[in-house]
Protein backbone atom coordinates (compact mmCIF):
# COMPACT_ATOMS: atom_id res chain seq x y z
CA UNK A 1 0.00 0.00 0.00
CA UNK A 2 1.57 3.14 -1.19
CA UNK A 3 1.62 5.68 1.83
CA UNK A 4 1.75 9.53 0.99
CA UNK A 5 2.02 12.76 3.39
CA UNK A 6 0.92 15.64 2.63
CA UNK A 7 2.40 19.01 4.63
CA UNK A 8 0.13 21.50 4.43
CA UNK A 9 0.39 24.97 6.93
CA UNK A 10 -2.74 26.61 7.82
CA UNK A 11 -5.99 25.32 9.85
CA UNK A 12 -8.09 21.92 9.19
CA UNK A 13 -10.18 22.24 6.53
CA UNK A 14 -12.42 20.85 4.07
CA UNK A 15 -11.88 17.20 6.82
CA UNK A 16 -15.45 15.54 5.90
CA UNK A 17 -14.31 15.34 2.11
CA UNK A 18 -10.59 14.98 2.58
CA UNK A 19 -11.98 12.06 5.03
CA UNK A 20 -14.05 10.91 1.90
CA UNK A 21 -11.12 10.60 -0.37
CA UNK A 22 -9.47 8.78 2.42
CA UNK A 23 -12.13 6.03 2.52
CA UNK A 24 -12.29 5.71 -1.38
CA UNK A 25 -8.34 4.62 -1.13
CA UNK A 26 -8.55 1.97 1.48
CA UNK A 27 -6.34 -0.73 0.27
CA UNK A 28 -4.62 1.27 -2.57
CA UNK A 29 -3.06 4.57 -0.64
CA UNK A 30 -3.21 5.85 3.23
CA UNK A 31 -3.15 9.76 2.86
CA UNK A 32 -1.55 11.05 5.92
CA UNK A 33 -2.21 15.27 6.35
CA UNK A 34 0.03 17.26 8.09
CA UNK A 35 -0.39 21.05 9.38
CA UNK A 36 2.65 21.99 11.10
CA UNK A 37 2.96 25.27 12.40
CA UNK A 38 6.72 25.72 10.96
CA UNK A 39 6.65 24.13 7.49
CA UNK A 40 10.69 24.45 6.83
CA UNK A 41 11.11 23.09 10.42
CA UNK A 42 8.68 20.03 9.66
CA UNK A 43 10.70 19.26 6.20
CA UNK A 44 13.85 18.76 7.54
CA UNK A 45 13.04 15.61 8.66
CA UNK A 46 12.05 14.82 5.01
CA UNK A 47 14.94 13.13 2.64
CA UNK A 48 12.72 14.02 -0.45
CA UNK A 49 9.43 16.00 -1.13
CA UNK A 50 7.72 17.26 -3.65
CA UNK A 51 6.44 20.34 -3.88
CA UNK A 52 3.48 22.00 -5.31
CA UNK A 53 4.54 25.39 -6.86
CA UNK A 54 3.15 27.33 -10.17
CA UNK A 55 6.62 27.01 -11.67
CA UNK A 56 6.14 23.54 -11.28
CA UNK A 57 6.05 20.33 -13.74
CA UNK A 58 1.88 20.74 -15.18
CA UNK A 59 0.39 17.04 -15.56
CA UNK A 60 -2.75 15.82 -17.13
CA UNK A 61 -4.85 13.30 -14.88
CA UNK A 62 -3.13 10.55 -16.42
CA UNK A 63 0.41 12.04 -16.78
CA UNK A 64 0.09 13.13 -12.75
CA UNK A 65 -0.67 8.90 -12.59
CA UNK A 66 2.66 8.49 -14.45
CA UNK A 67 3.99 10.85 -11.88
CA UNK A 68 2.80 9.16 -8.43
CA UNK A 69 3.58 5.62 -9.96
CA UNK A 70 7.52 6.73 -10.85
CA UNK A 71 7.59 7.70 -7.28
CA UNK A 72 7.98 4.70 -5.23
CA UNK A 73 5.19 3.59 -2.20
CA UNK A 74 5.89 6.49 -0.15
CA UNK A 75 5.37 9.93 -1.51
CA UNK A 76 5.96 13.22 0.13
CA UNK A 77 3.85 16.28 -1.04
CA UNK A 78 4.27 20.01 0.51
CA UNK A 79 1.72 23.05 -0.18
CA UNK A 80 2.76 26.57 0.37
CA UNK A 81 0.66 28.45 2.83
CA UNK A 82 -0.81 31.99 2.20
CA UNK A 83 2.61 33.32 1.12
CA UNK A 84 3.68 30.47 -1.08
CA UNK A 85 6.71 28.35 -0.04
CA UNK A 86 10.17 29.66 0.55
CA UNK A 87 13.14 29.70 -1.57
CA UNK A 88 14.60 27.21 1.18
CA UNK A 89 11.90 24.28 0.84
CA UNK A 90 11.56 25.12 -3.15
CA UNK A 91 15.50 24.73 -3.27
CA UNK A 92 15.37 21.18 -1.19
CA UNK A 93 12.23 19.96 -2.77
CA UNK A 94 12.66 16.66 -4.97
CA UNK A 95 10.74 18.09 -7.53
CA UNK A 96 8.19 20.89 -8.42
CA UNK A 97 4.74 19.93 -10.03
CA UNK A 98 2.04 22.08 -10.68
CA UNK A 99 -2.00 21.77 -10.06
CA UNK A 100 -2.88 24.90 -12.18
CA UNK A 101 -1.39 27.64 -13.65
CA UNK A 102 -3.72 29.22 -11.40
CA UNK A 103 -3.37 30.17 -7.76
CA UNK A 104 -5.86 28.15 -4.79
CA UNK A 105 -5.94 28.81 -1.59
CA UNK A 106 -3.68 26.12 0.45
CA UNK A 107 -7.36 24.89 1.72
CA UNK A 108 -8.64 24.67 -2.02
CA UNK A 109 -5.22 22.59 -2.93
CA UNK A 110 -6.02 20.55 -0.67
CA UNK A 111 -8.73 19.05 -2.19
CA UNK A 112 -7.89 19.29 -5.48
CA UNK A 113 -4.51 17.38 -4.68
CA UNK A 114 -6.65 14.52 -2.47
CA UNK A 115 -8.98 14.48 -6.19
CA UNK A 116 -6.13 14.04 -8.01
CA UNK A 117 -4.30 11.67 -5.93
CA UNK A 118 -7.01 9.02 -6.05
CA UNK A 119 -7.71 9.75 -9.62
CA UNK A 120 -4.34 8.93 -10.30
CA UNK A 121 -4.00 5.66 -8.05
CA UNK A 122 -7.21 5.03 -9.72
CA UNK A 123 -5.55 5.07 -12.76
CA UNK A 124 -2.58 3.39 -12.40
CA UNK A 125 -4.93 0.55 -10.84
CA UNK A 126 -6.95 0.45 -14.00
CA UNK A 127 -10.28 1.23 -12.13
CA UNK A 128 -12.88 3.75 -13.72
CA UNK A 129 -12.75 7.32 -11.19
CA UNK A 130 -15.44 8.68 -12.64
CA UNK A 131 -18.42 8.70 -9.84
Amino acid sequence: MRKIKVYSPGKKSFEKELSEYAKRLTGEAQILWIYPKDLEKALTKEKNYICLDPTGTEYTSEGFAKFLDSQGSQITLVIGGDEGLSSIIRKNACSLISLSKMTFTHHMTRLILAEQIYRGLLINANRPYHK
